[in-house]
C-alpha cells in the first residue's frame, strides 16, 4: 500500500496527461496475426489520416498509449523508441496502414509493394513509408506506417495488398477518414474555356487510360486535351501546360483524381517556354557568344561574365565556349585545361567532393551549367537562346547532366534568362468514367 502510494502522484499525472493530450487521428484496428514467410507475424493495428509528415505519425498521444500498455499488461508502449528509418512527406492529405510485427528472426521485414484497392476497384499504391520499434527483448514489436497520397473520404472500407518478404498481405478495415459531409461541387460540361490576359485555353476532353508503368502511383492516367491560343492564335509552342485534380475531400494528385468524387477541379499551371516572343526588356541577357572569336576553337576557351536576376529560381552560372580537350571547372571558373587526344565522350561529369564538373570535348562546343538549387514546380526561369536578328534558334543539344554541352552555334547567338510568369486557371468537370477496369490478378 505504501508503494501504491508512492505511486499515486505519478498515476495522477499520466491521467492528467492523458485527458488534456490531443490524439493523433488514428485508430486501432488490431486484426488476427498472420504468419510471415521466414518467421515471425503480422497484423494491422492502426488506420490513420491527416496531413502530418510521415514521421509525425509516431507521435502517439499518451491516452493510446496508456490504453495500448494496459490491454498488452506491458509498460512497452510507454517506453517506445523510434529508429531513424523515417522520409517525411509533402505534407498533403494522406492516409496511412499501420502494421505490427512480432517475434521476427531478423531486425525487421522486408516491404515490397504495398497498393490500396477502393471500393470500386481504383488502386494507389504507396508514396513513402516508415518504421519504429517499440519496447525490448521478447516485447519488443516493431511497427510500419504505410502512406498513400490521398483520403479516399467517401470510401467506407478500404483494401490493402501489402508483399511483406516476398508473399502477399490482405488487409481489410473501415475507412477511418470517411464522411458524409463534404462540400458539393457543380461541374460543368465540355468543352470548358478560360482566359488570362491574352491567353484562352480549353479543356476539351478529359480521356483515362490504364498507366504503362507498373510502379506508377496509380493504375489509371488522366489525359486532358488542351487547346491554347494567344491573341486568337494557336500557341501550343509557346506554352507548358500542367495539370493537376484537385476534390472537395481536399486530395491534390498529378496523375488522376479519384473516381469516387463526382466532380473534379482540374488545374492547369500555364507557363511560358523558350520560344515564347520575350520582349527585350524581359530577359536577362548574359551576353552573345561568337563562334568566330580566337579563344573559341582553341583549348583555351571563354566565358561570358553571367549575371542575374535576385531571387531567379533558375540561374546561369557558366556561358563559354570551349575548344577540344579537358577541363575542370568549379564555381563557374576553369581550374584546369588539358589536351586530349583521339576521339573524346563529348560528356562531363560531376564530382560532388570537389564539387568540380570535368569536361571532355573533341570539338568546339558552347557549355552552359545552370544552377537549379532554388528551382520550385511551378516558378522558374527560361533559358533563351535568340540570333542577333531576334529570332529563335536554340543550338543542338549534344549532352545533358550536370552541366549542358551544345553544338557550338555557327553564326553568334545571344543567351539569357527569362521568367515563365506561370499562372493557374481552373476547370469543374464530371469525373470521368472507366470503360473497363483493369483486372491484375497477380498482385490483387
Amino acid at each position: 500500500m505504501k508503494q501504491l502510494a508512492r505511486l499515486t502522484p505519478l498515476l495522477a499525472f499520466l491521467a492528467a496527461v492523458a485527458i488534456t493530450t490531443v490524439a493523433v487521428r488514428w485508430r486501432a484496428v488490431r486484426q488476427p496475426w498472420q504468419p510471415l514467410k521466414g518467421g515471425g507475424e503480422v497484423r494491422l493495428f492502426a488506420v490513420l489520416h491527416g496531413n502530418e509528415p510521415l514521421d509525425d505519425w509516431f507521435n502517439v498521444s499518451w491516452r493510446d498509449r496508456l490504453r495500448e500498455a494496459w490491454a498488452e499488461r506491458s509498460l512497452g508502449p510507454l517506453t517506445s523508441e523510434e529508429d531513424d528509418d523515417t522520409r517525411p512527406t509533402d505534407g498533403t492529405p494522406a492516409i496511412a496502414l499501420g502494421l505490427e510485427a512480432r517475434n521476427l528472426p531478423n531486425s525487421g521485414i522486408q516491404l515490397d509493394r504495398s497498393e490500396m484497392v477502393l471500393p470500386d476497384g481504383q488502386v494507389f499504391r504507396i508514396r513513402a513509408s516508415a518504421s519504429a520499434l517499440h519496447g525490448k527483448g521478447a516485447d519488443a514489436r516493431w511497427h510500419y506506417i504505410i502512406e498513400f497520397p490521398l483520403i479516399p473520404a467517401r470510401a467506407r472500407t478500404l483494401r490493402w495488398n501489402v508483399v511483406i518478404n516476398g508473399a502477399m498481405h490482405r488487409f481489410d478495415a473501415p475507412n477511418t477518414a470517411f464522411r458524409t459531409d463534404l462540400p458539393v461541387w457543380k461541374a460543368e460540361p465540355l468543352p470548358q474555356t478560360r482566359h488570362h490576359e491574352d491567353v484562352a485555353l480549353t479543356l476539351k476532353a478529359m480521356p483515362i487510360e490504364p498507366s504503362s508503368r507498373k510502379e506508377a502511383p496509380t493504375d489509371w492516367v488522366a489525359k486532358p486535351m488542351w487547346k491554347i491560343t494567344r491573341g486568337g492564335q494557336s500557341a501550343d509552342e509557346l506554352y507548358r501546360i500542367i495539370g493537376s485534380f484537385e476534390d472537395s475531400a481536399g486530395n491534390i494528385t498529378n496523375e488522376i483524381g479519384l473516381f469516387s468524387e463526382p466532380v473534379w477541379k482540374v488545374r492547369a499551371t500555364v507557363s511560358r517556354l523558350e520560344q515564347f516572343p520575350f520582349s527585350e526588356d524581359e530577359v536577362c541577357w548574359a551576353g552573345t557568344i561568337d563562334p568566330a572569336a580566337p579563344t573559341a576553337r582553341s583549348s583555351q576557351g571563354y566565358a561570358l561574365a553571367v549575371r542575374s536576376e535576385k531571387g531567379a529560381a533558375r540561374r546561369l552560372k557558366l556561358v563559354g565556349v570551349f575548344g577540344p580537350g579537358k577541363y575542370e571547372i568549379k564555381d563557374a571558373a576553369v581550374i584546369s585545361t588539358a589536351e586530349v587526344s583521339g576521339k573524346a565522350d563529348r560528356a562531363g561529369e560531376w564530382d560532388p567532393t570537389r564539387k568540380v564538373h570535368t569536361v571532355r570535348l573533341d570539338r568546339p562546343a558552347l557549355i552552359i551549367i545552370e544552377d537549379y538549387e532554388d528551382e520550385t514546380d511551378e516558378m522558374f526561369d527560361v533559358l533563351v537562346f535568340r540570333d542577333v536578328d531576334g529570332s529563335f534558334n536554340p543550338p543542338d543539344v549534344r549532352w545533358r547532366g550536370s552541366l549542358t554541352i551544345y553544338e557550338l552555334p555557327s553564326k553568334p547567338l545571344r543567351v539569357g534568362l527569362a521568367r515563365s510568369a506561370p499562372f493557374t486557371l481552373e476547370f469543374l468537370i464530371t469525373a470521368p468514367e472507366r470503360l473497363a477496369l483493369k483486372q491484375d490478378t497477380a498482385h490483387r
